[in-house]
């Protein structure tokens, strides 16, 4: 499960360190590093980064089309190849944990992914509220692997009027930001 959340969390994000402030000073820690993005992207990339390198997932994993997050969807979605498995596309969603969860229709979990109940979806608003009382930021994240006969790795996305899937997609699971009052 934990593999397929940083999958996700890599690739469905534009947030980029700061090349040049780290060329300047390449000894600061991934903490301290300064991010090109807002302020939940940079939380998701500096995490993703402490695992591994970010960048070089991303280019092993290239993104072939995106639908940026906008406020009206309330998500973001990307396409990416899959380095583990040549000629495969996987469909990336990362956004606000009702609109992902509303385009799943099966949930991973450690047994494997299986159908997406209501008692589970239960389970997870329950852990929402409880997280997002704390004042922590939580993004859903969920993915979909493309059929290859139907995508094929040169397959042509239209992002205006979607001719691939936005639906039926697994529930991967959740991240929580800590997201502190800010002056304004």
């Amino acid at each position: 499960c934990f593999k397929m959340l940083y999958f996700i969390s890599a690739c469905c994000g534009k947030a980029m360190f700061d090349a040049k402030e780290y060329k300047d000073n390449p000894g600061l820690s991934i903490d301290e590093r300064k991010v090109n993005g807002d302020a939940s992207e940079a939380g998701i990339l500096k995490f993703a980064e402490k695992i591994r390198p970010v960048a070089e997932f991303r280019v092993a994993n290239g993104e072939v089309m995106t639908i940026p997050f906008n406020s009206t969807n309330k998500f973001m979605i990307t396409c990416n190849k899959i380095s583990e498995l040549p000629g495969q596309l996987r469909l990336c969603m990362k956004g606000a944990p009702e609109r992902v969860m509303d385009q799943c229709s099966h949930i991973l979990t450690s047994a494997g992914i299986t159908a997406f109940d209501a008692s589970q979806k239960d389970v997870i608003n329950e852990q929402l509220s409880c997280v997002m009382e704390k004042g922590e930021r939580v993004l859903g994240f969920a993915m979909r692997d493309l059929d290859t006969t139907l995508y094929p790795e040169n397959f042509e996305f239209n992002t205006d009027e979607p001719n691939f899937p936005m639906e039926g997609l697994t529930f991967v699971g959740l991240i929580s930001l800590l997201d502190p009052p800010r002056e304004s």
